[in-house]
């Protein structure tokens, strides 16, 4: 919509005059176009909206519900709940590991191909003395 003037008269005269209908947006995957109201000139307007059925999470789709592993160590839920803007959440949880500290005397960390962590094995042994 434009600010038109008129001078022909005493005073000039303004209107407002439609001009193009605002674009329909590019939506990220997944997401869905959905015409949401309609312009003073008649126009609709458009806006993204989420998939209602499932989560986004790095350019996937996942069910509600859908558990997956990102990576040996990480576990990730497809929420049912969704947030104020219709976003169903994704929730991850990072698998804590023990650290060499957390190992025993005679005991050293031992990382395990393909595990997310390493465990404490006894590598020698050790005597305590009363």
């Amino acid at each position: 919509m434009t600010l038109a003037v008129d001078n022909s008269h005493c005073c000039p005269q303004y209107s407002c005059e439609c001009t193009t209908p605002p674009a329909v947006p590019t939506c990220q995957p997944f997401y869905e176009v959905q015409a949401t109201g309609v312009t003073s000139c008649g126009f609709a307007t458009y806006e993204c909206r989420p998939p209602s059925e499932g989560c986004v999470h790095e350019s996937q789709l996942y069910t509600l519900g859908e558990m997956w592993a990102p990576d040996v160590c990480t576990v990730c839920r497809c929420s049912e709940q969704a947030n104020a803007q219709g976003v169903h959440e994704v929730f991850c949880e990072t698998q804590r590991c023990p650290t060499a500290a957390d190992c025993p005397a005679g005991f050293e960390l031992v990382m395990i191909g393909g595990e997310c962590c390493g465990e404490c094995r006894q590598t020698h042994c050790s005597v305590q003395m009363p």
